[in-house]
C-alpha cells in the first residue's frame, strides 16, 4: 500500500512559537510513541492528547505564566496517560499494609506503584501533603481544570520528579526528558524570586 497524499486536520502554529512549549509536546509525544502500541487505537489516549495539544496551543498565547502551566499539563498527561495502560498509581492506601494514607508524612514509591505510610515508606521519596493532593487531582480532574489550580512552584518540582521517576521506571526505554531539566533552574529561581 502507498500513501499518495496526506491533509492536515489540525495544526498548532503557537506551540511551533514557543520552544519550551514545543519541546514538552515533544516529550508527549514521545512518550505516547514509547508507551502505546502500533495498531491497537485507543480513542481515549488520543482524545487526552488531542485536548492537550488544543490547552498546549492556548497557554503558548500566555507569555507569563504559559510555561509553567504547560508543566503541570504534562504532568497531568502522563499520569492519565499511565492510568489508561495500566500503570495508575495507588494515592489513597498503603501499597504495603493498605491502610488509608494520613495526611502527615507521605513516601511515593515507584517500583511498588504508589504512596507508603510512615511506616514502611521511610526509603523512598518523601512527598509534602499538597504534592499528594496535586497528583490525585491529575488523576479525577479535567485537564482544563487543572490549568486553573494555583500550585507553590516547590509542588510542581516535587510532582514533576515524582511522575518522571513513576514514568522511567514503567516505560521499557528511558525517555528523553528534552532541556526540560534545564528549565528546572528557571522555575527554582522564580520560586526564590
Amino acid at each position: 500500500e502507498r500513501v499518495a497524499g496526506i491533509k492536515t486536520k489540525k495544526s498548532y502554529p503557537l506551540i511551533r512559537s514557543r520552544f519550551e512549549i514545543f519541546l514538552i509536546t515533544q516529550n508527549l509525544l514521545q512518550i505516547v510513541d514509547v508507551l502505546t502500541r502500533q495498531k491497537y487505537p485507543d480513542i481515549r489516549i488520543f482524545s487526552l492528547l488531542d485536548k492537550t495539544l488544543d490547552l498546549l496551543e492556548k497557554l503558548s498565547k500566555n507569555e507569563e505564566r504559559g510555561y509553567l502551566k504547560s508543566l503541570l499539563l504534562r504532568q497531568a498527561f502522563i499520569l492519565k496517560l499511565l492510568a489508561f495502560i495500566g500503570f495508575k498509581p495507588e494515592l489513597f492506601y498503603c501499597i504495603i499494609c493498605k491502610e488509608r494514607i494520613k495526611p502527615q508524612s507521605h513516601y511515593f514509591s515507584r517500583e511498588k506503584g504508589g504512596l507508603l505510610c510512615q511506616k514502611h515508606g521511610a526509603k523512598d521519596f518523601k512527598l509534602e501533603t499538597e504534592s499528594v493532593k496535586i497528583l490525585r487531582l491529575f488523576l479525577k480532574s479535567r485537564l482544563e481544570n487543572i490549568l486553573k489550580i494555583k500550585i507553590k512552584n516547590k509542588i510542581i518540582l516535587e510532582t514533576q520528579e515524582v511522575i518522571n521517576n513513576y514514568l522511567e521506571f514503567h516505560s521499557e526505554k528511558r525517555l528523553k526528558i528534552y532541556g526540560l531539566n534545564s528549565k528546572k533552574k528557571q522555575v527554582e529561581s522564580q520560586r526564590r524570586g
